[in-house]
């Protein structure tokens, strides 16, 4: 599913479409370059590329991401998601605010390109889970709270045309994509049709018949 969000979302950074062990190596994504390490490894620092766009034409902001990853804390919200981001950036879990109510103290956005994280204490896999979805920028007034998933804002190739959850999923071209932004995903067709098949018996039976390649 991480894979397949990759039509739709993107992130600071992200691991590299190559075969084999190279797809573990990180590359920049909607930022410029790798983290500038600082501070004995609590400090990473961001620049966002140019031409990185919204499906509406509009920037993708460092505010966006720094909102797209506070989410994480909406347990209230959502619930079940990946807490691999709170224990890093908030372990006493507090999502302590800023006076100015402008979010987590750990995440700072001094202009619309740049996004400073501090970190309590240095994490090696810090900037691994910066490359995963929990991680990807959400625009606040796009925002749906708990039902977001059902029709999330596209920063990728490819944006939601239609989602039933028991049927199906369909993806066409998002036309606002900058392709010189983004050299990690190439988008090859116009449209992208996925059918559920719960029932593992249908599935079967689509297999055999030629109907479904891949269960």
């Amino acid at each position: 599913m991480e894979n397949f969000a990759r039509y739709y979302t993107r992130q600071l950074v992200t691991f590299a479409p190559q075969p084999g062990s190279r797809s573990t190596t990180l590359v920049p994504d909607l930022a410029a370059g790798l983290a500038k390490v600082s501070d004995g490894g609590t400090t990473y620092t961001y620049t966002l590329r140019d031409g990185i766009t919204w499906e509406d034409g509009s920037p993708i902001t460092s505010q966006d991401i720094k909102y797209g990853i506070e989410r994480n804390w909406a347990s209230d919200v959502v619930s079940g998601g990946p807490a691999r981001l709170q224990t890093v950036l908030d372990p006493q879990k507090t999502k302590d605010q800023d006076p100015q109510k402008l979010g987590l103290r750990a995440v700072e956005t001094p202009d619309s390109k740049t996004i400073v994280f501090h970190l309590p204490e240095p994490n090696g896999d810090f900037e691994e889970m910066l490359a995963l979805p929990m991680a990807s920028p959400v625009k606040r007034e796009r925002g749906t709270g708990s039902v977001y998933e059902l029709r999330p804002f596209s920063s990728g190739p490819y944006k939601l045309d239609s989602y039933d959850p028991h049927h199906e999923l369909v993806l066409v071209r998002n036309e606002h994509w900058n392709e010189e932004s983004d050299r990690i995903r190439p988008a090859l067709p116009d449209r992208i049709d996925v059918t559920f098949v719960p029932n593992a018996n249908d599935m079967d039976k689509r297999l055999l018949s030629g109907e479904s390649t891949s269960p």
